[in-house]
């Protein structure tokens, strides 16, 4: 066969789209199918597909670049991006060198989602935008949502707040929530009581671009007396499904489609051992459902949420020992202060506890405090590695935590 005909015969196979999304999408990293993007403007026209990109998507991770932390710095309150040393694929290093805390310092960031962040914008309501990007560019998405209706029989003393989604928001919909008080309340260690038996109410406000901000309230939810609450209250907009992490020991679900209330117990194994809001964190998972990150006496435990028949479902996908984890990797003295004492009643004070701070998408990475003071790290679930995160100087209390991405899918 000569050159003119291989050329030809490459040209006819490489004519073939479907064929074409099957070769790119087995590439290694999003790094590759960006180059694999520049060959032709073919090449690129299937790469930019949306049935390429939703394949792309269920087959690689999105790279993880880091979570972004609110701190207290003196009499205000700032948020600046924490990560481990440089690890991960080019793309999340790159994004890393165009996040400076300059860029973060003006922004009330309340959500992360697809690798795009929420934002505040006092008098102009909420925003999404990349913190990657140079210059920065916001996206308008919803006005302010308005705040829980006064002297009704659901807005009880012990309101903390309420929920907020926006559908359409960075491609996959997002979620926050609104701190909304009007008591006086109690904090603690493990999280945030009120004094007050009054039944529970949770306000979820949903945004549609036709008729605005429409109200849902559950009804009353039952609860350990006196509930305790999450510190900083957060959600995870998976699918149809607004998970709410609001009160301590359980999920409370939202479904957008049925427009439904459920409460979902934690799993068997984690419900019994969960005495604060520190013991797990809840992420997406590529599966639809939600990831819960859980820590018990020196172990780290993935559960996967499920559906069978409308019932929810816990499965143990994994677990990491920090003790092996920490042990090899990490000289943080404190940590081995922290192991003596789990085998023993560690005290009110809880100072030398593990916190889990936040997880990623999938719970490959969790993010995780020493006591008050003692070190921040991001742990690995998958590669059993732990990386100190050296910026996380801070003079006070931290605040609400979010998990960041390169943007996903990859926009072309």
């Amino acid at each position: 066969m000569s050159r003119s005909q291989l050329e030809q015969k490459r040209d006819e196979v490489l004519s073939m789209e479907d064929l074409l999304g099957e070769i790119l999408v087995k590439l290694g990293s999003s790094k590759d199918m960006i180059q694999a993007a520049c060959v032709s403007p073919q090449w690129r026209a299937v790469a930019k597909a949306q049935p390429f990109r939703r394949a792309w998507a269920d087959r690689h991770r999105a790279a993880h670049v880091g979570f972004l932390v609110e701190m207290q710095e003196g009499l205000g309150r700032i948020q600046k991006l924490m990560y481990g040393p440089q690890q991960g694929e080019l793309s999340a290093v790159t994004i890393r060198g165009h996040i400076v805390d300059a860029v973060l310092a003006g922004d009330n960031v309340i959500s992360s989602n697809n690798g795009f962040v929420l934002t505040h914008r006092a008098g102009e309501g909420y925003c999404t935008s990349f913190p990657g990007d140079i210059p920065r560019v916001y996206t308008a998405v919803a006005p302010v949502m308005p705040p829980i209706p006064r002297g009704t029989g659901q807005h009880t003393v012990n309101t903390f707040g309420q929920f907020g989604v926006l559908p359409k928001a960075a491609g996959g919909g997002m979620s926050f929530f609104v701190k909304d008080a009007s008591r006086h309340i109690l904090t603690c260690y493990d999280g945030v009581s009120f004094c007050s038996s009054a039944p529970i109410y949770v306000h979820v406000g949903v945004y549609d671009d036709e008729v605005g901000w429409e109200r849902f309230v559950s009804q009353p939810i039952p609860s350990p007396e006196p509930a305790l609450f999450h510190r900083n209250p957060y959600s995870v907009l998976a699918g149809n499904k607004l998970y709410m992490m609001y009160v301590v020991g359980f999920i409370l679900c939202f479904d957008l489609t049925s427009k439904t209330f459920t409460q979902i117990p934690l799993p068997d194994e984690v419900e019994e051992r969960v005495r604060s809001w520190y013991d797990y964190s809840v992420a997406s998972h590529r599966g639809g459902a939600i990831v819960l990150v859980h820590y018990h006496k020196a172990v780290m435990y993935t559960w996967v949420l499920s559906f069978l028949n409308d019932e929810p479902s816990w499965d143990l996908e994994c677990m990491a020992d920090l003790i092996h984890c920490f042990g090899d990797r990490v000289t943080n003295v404190a940590w081995e202060r922290v192991i003596a004492r789990e085998n023993f009643p560690i005290g009110s004070d809880h100072f030398y506890s593990l916190q889990v701070r936040s997880a990623s998408t999938d719970g490959r990475f969790a993010l995780l405090t020493l006591g008050y003071d003692l070190g921040m790290f991001e742990l690995d679930m998958i590669g059993h590695t732990v990386r100190e995160i050296t910026n996380a100087v801070r003079s006070g209390l931290l605040g609400r935590m979010f998990a960041l991405s390169e943007p996903w899918p990859i926009n072309l």
